[in-house]
């Protein structure tokens, strides 16, 4: 896919006011440099690039640990029946992590068990997870800041191990998080062939990959409205080149990952058809809530509603703290704070909701390790909206001023007076 790279002019476009962008026509960037500033926050130092990672590294560890300690990890139930093909419909599916797991354990230099290497792997994952949660935070919001959205997502990814997500952990449930952080972050860096791949392997582990097409999608039209000096809001930051698509590049791109995605989610699921019917006839009942949750035979988005509007009960959980609407804490604050939120978060929480609302209607809202892959997202708002009310300086403008507006209210030069001879 061919994309137009326009260089930008950071003299100029650092000199914006806050909660502009200046940009040209894109017939004027034919022959002049683009002005287009993306960046929200301050350049990328080389210290950052290798002392983040380093320091999310023990974080990292210390969630795995938790995990292992809580869920029972590799020595659990849920690890043996996954590993084995035994998990059951929709589940068994999920295949990623069993072929990463057998690979490793066959191709393993020494003498192991697949029970050794999982907490490794798993380890990897949630550090590759923050990592790219702090790239895409850090195109929001300057470094110490992104570090607090990203200590804010692996602390909130605790809270499926806890009692209130009936500490379970799937194998494939913290690189779930690692491809739609990871797809996040190319997003926001325009790497459509590096998506493709985070996609095609992300949907063969897990199929909320769905979420990323439309956030590629939703991004891109952005910044093609922005390019066609059509407004969109932003803060004035360091600039950066920028690659922006055209519309029928970005038809094709986003068709692209919608095939990839169908072909990669239908091929596991008629393998299992055709080496399991009989199994396949009751996946609708997994739909419909079980007998422990205390609903059984009610459609699960029934029961999910029930439990978003009411306090903890004995049947689930034992006191207030344990409630499903602590964790949706970061998304509310998010949400109340909206309008503080510059248009590409907005877009990207709009396409938040292909993952959100199919999650609703057929999971179960107690499990909260399946809401994961929305986690960066939800934190970088929590942050900014944070930012926002503490520092008011730092709000983002409801609506950016074209350059025409901007020429308009400039300043005229005073009239040259005449010199008569």
């Amino acid at each position: 896919m061919v994309e137009r790279v326009f260089p930008v002019d950071s003299n100029r476009a650092a000199t914006q006011p806050s909660g502009t962008m200046g940009v040209r026509s894109l017939d004027q960037r034919t022959t002049a440099p683009c002005e287009f500033s993306l960046s929200l926050s301050p350049p990328v130092s080389q210290r950052e690039r290798w002392a983040i990672p380093l320091l999310l590294l023990p974080l990292a560890l210390i969630v795995v640990n938790l995990q292992e300690a809580t869920t029972g990890g590799a020595y659990s139930k849920t690890f043996e029946n996954y590993l084995w093909g035994r998990i059951g419909p929709i589940f068994d599916t999920r295949v990623l992590m069993r072929w990463v797991l057998a690979i490793t354990w066959t191709f393993s230099p020494i003498e192991t068990t697949a029970e050794k290497i999982y907490p490794f792997l798993q380890w990897g994952a949630l550090w590759l997870a923050l990592c790219a949660t702090f790239g895409f935070a850090r195109t929001f919001l300057p470094s110490c800041e992104a570090l607090l959205a990203t200590l804010l997502t692996s602390l909130w990814v605790t809270w499926g191990f806890l009692p209130i997500g009936y500490s379970m952990s799937y194998p494939y449930d913290l690189p779930a998080l690692m491809f739609s952080a990871l797809g996040l972050y190319t997003i926001t860096r325009g790497e459509f062939w590096l998506l493709m791949a985070i996609v095609g392997l992300g949907t063969l582990n897990k199929q909320t990959t769905l979420w990323l097409i439309p956030a590629w999608a939703l991004w891109q039209w952005w910044l093609i409205r922005a390019a066609h000096g059509k407004g969109g809001n932003a803060e004035a930051g360091e600039p950066r080149r920028v690659r922006v698509l055209t519309r029928k590049q970005l038809i094709a791109s986003t068709l692209g990952l919608g095939g990839l995605y169908f072909l990669l989610y239908e091929v596991p699921r008629l393998v299992y058809r055709m080496r399991a019917p009989r199994e396949t006839r009751f996946m609708p009942a997994l739909y419909f809530a079980d007998w422990y949750e205390g609903a059984s035979g009610l459609p699960r988005y029934v029961v999910n509603w029930r439990e978003l509007w009411c306090l903890p009960r004995a049947i689930h959980h034992t006191n207030l703290l344990q409630n499903f609407q602590w964790y949706a804490l970061p998304y509310l604050l998010g949400l109340a704070g909206w309008r503080w939120l510059p248009t590409p978060l907005k877009l990207l929480g709009v396409a938040a909701l292909a993952h959100f609302i199919p999650t609703f209607m057929v999971g179960n809202i107690w499990e909260l390790r399946i809401f994961n892959e929305i986690l960066p997202w939800g934190a970088t708002c929590a942050v900014m909206v944070a930012r926002s009310l503490l520092r008011p300086e730092c709000q983002i403008a409801p609506v950016a001023r074209l350059p025409e507006e901007e020429a308009a209210d400039a300043p005229k030069p005073a009239p040259t007076p005449e010199v008569r001879s």
